[in-house]
């Protein structure tokens, strides 16, 4: 087990392998936001709807990524500090995540990437968050809890602010 340190690709102290800055431009109108189609992923929660994902943009716009990682297991909470104290980050909306996802089909193949893209909100007494996660096997659309703990070779999808 590492420092606990998250390491991303501005966080000099430590080389991430993953220090690559995608931009591409987004279209927020598309009517694929509008719906969730099951056909499209692996595996879709039942409960969630398309209001869990709102979606921040209007027309098409250009958006810079980036990861956040870490040295170890981290929780979803730690994710959401670390994005916050960074400061130039915020978390992605769903438009935005699976537009990364769709132009770079290599990035799951090599570690899941996670984004925290949906609403937050109460579930069995618990925090959760509705989040995209894609992995070598395809997309999941899902809840999480704030204190689940995410493998460590997991990439936290971020946008530069």
């Amino acid at each position: 087990m590492g420092s606990g340190r998250p390491t991303s690709s501005t966080d000099s102290s430590r080389a991430n392998p993953f220090a690559v800055l995608f931009t591409m431009v987004v279209d927020y109108a598309s009517d694929r936001w509008k719906s969730i189609n099951k056909a499209l992923y692996a595996y879709v929660n039942d409960s969630l709807t398309v209001a869990d994902f709102p979606i921040r943009g209007t027309g098409t716009g250009e958006v810079t990524y980036d990861y956040v990682t870490f040295d170890h297991e981290p929780t979803t909470q730690e994710v959401f500090d670390e994005v916050e104290r960074r400061g130039d980050l915020r978390m992605p909306d769903r438009a935005e995540a699976e537009t990364f996802l769709e132009k770079n089909p290599e990035e799951r193949k090599q570690a899941p990437v996670v984004a925290f893209c949906g609403s937050l909100t109460g579930r069995g007494g618990l925090r959760c968050v509705a989040f995209v996660y894609a992995y070598a096997d395809g997309v999941r659309l899902g809840w999480d809890w704030f204190d689940f703990r995410w493998v460590q070779s997991s990439r936290f999808l971020a946008v530069r602010k």
